[in-house]
């Protein structure tokens, strides 16, 4: 119940039509964080009250998929005729098939704008997430890498200063609801902002490209941009700091280049908050969680890696799984049924897999699975052998 006030819908017009707020944990709000009338209600009492009823029978990692499909798809059959590893070499197979195109898109985009930008305007989007990405691709366009570094050298801050600027976050005026911390940090950020060119101020976006309700604090676009300015104030360049961690062993590659994501705000603001102003975390949070980091060395990382001429396929084993995706858990199911093993999404090269599956068949030939092609494609088979990405 708290996530109403941490997510601060008391203050989004958004929530004000609001008529029941529902819960799985029981708690009550005060009814001021309400709109009027409001109705709380929490769900785990009803089912813990039952006789004989145990939370184990509650299958969580089948949401949505509980219900059985009408038929077993084709896919499925086919599938179902072949050893456990030989699925496994399908799925990883279609894993670096999805390796494979985003390596050369990068080296496109590298030729066309430089590595280094490639790098930077592919991370931004990262970090833009589903709801953002298409605005942090902007902000990287008008603030390229080489001017961020020209403007904010090693400074984090006033990289930090630089990007909130441009990207019409940077509140102009003074809350009156902000406490001394707040309104201090804002203070310093300004201190840095308006001593920047007047072209970085004629180039800003509308604060309406943002979106910022519906997005959980963790992932606001504040905390994002703040972690874009330490990666990119580094004293070493992020992308000499990335193939520098890739000069160890293959099973350690990947582990040093997440340590490369694990920053900090060097201020200690973000560490405790989703926007200026919100409710502090109740624990410090970092500007990059794991199930993020995940998806940027697997979407940004290896591509670059690999169009940078480092050898990548000795490392795919070792992708880590990002944060659940609704696609392939819902392929997972379609391919191998409700009783599959969970085991199959804990690698990040099978889940690539299965997303490369959706997009080369089913996205092509739902709901008309007769048309599709891919029972045809799924043979046994006795020789398993994996190129590279590269």
């Amino acid at each position: 119940p708290r996530d109403w006030l941490d997510h601060g819908h008391t203050r989004d017009p958004a929530y004000s039509r609001v008529v029941a707020h529902i819960t799985w944990f029981s708690a009550t709000l005060p009814p001021s964080a309400l709109p009027a009338g409001a109705v709380q209600i929490s769900l785990a009492d009803a089912p813990a009250s039952k006789r004989g009823f145990s939370f184990d029978a509650m299958d969580l990692s089948a949401y949505p998929f509980a219900a059985q499909f009408d038929r077993v798809p084709p896919c499925a059959a086919a599938m179902s005729e072949l050893r456990h590893e030989e699925r496994m070499y399908i799925l990883e197979e279609a894993g670096e098939e999805r390796l494979r195109r985003k390596a050369e898109q990068f080296a496109w985009m590298a030729e066309t704008r430089g590595t280094e930008q490639a790098l930077y305007e592919e991370l931004f989007a990262a970090l833009g997430y589903k709801h953002n990405r298409s605005a942090f691709r902007c902000l990287a366009e008008l603030v390229p890498h080489d001017v961020l570094r020209e403007e904010a050298g090693t400074d984090p801050l006033a990289a930090q200063a630089v990007l909130l600027g441009v990207a019409g976050l940077l509140p102009s005026t003074e809350s009156p609801t902000w406490d001394a911390e707040t309104a201090s940090f804002v203070r310093r950020l300004w201190d840095r902002w308006w001593k920047t060119p007047s072209s970085f101020h004629s180039r800003r976006m509308s604060a309406s490209k943002w979106r910022l309700s519906g997005v959980r604090p963790a992932n606001m676009p504040h905390r994002r941009i703040a972690a874009a300015a330490a990666l990119f104030s580094r004293k070493d360049p992020l992308p000499r700091a990335l193939i520098e961690a890739c000069s160890c062993a293959p099973q350690e590659r990947l582990s040093r280049a997440v340590k490369v994501f694990q920053v900090r705000d060097p201020c200690g603001y973000w560490d405790a908050h989703a926007t200026f102003g919100s409710q502090v975390f109740h624990t410090p949070t970092s500007l990059l969680g794991p199930g993020r980091t995940a998806s940027i060395l697997c979407n940004t990382v290896i591509p670059f890696l690999a169009a940078s001429g480092i050898p990548t396929a000795q490392i795919l084993d070792f992708i880590p799984p990002e944060d659940d995706n609704a696609i392939a858990r819902s392929m997972a199911f379609r391919l191998f049924g409700r009783d599959h093993n969970p085991a199959l999404l804990r690698t990040g090269l099978r889940q690539q897999g299965l997303l490369q599956i959706f997009h080369d068949f089913c996205l092509e030939c739902r709901p008309k699975c007769s048309a599709c092609q891919l029972p045809h494609r799924i043979r046994p088979t006795t020789t398993l052998s994996r190129a590279s990405p590269a």
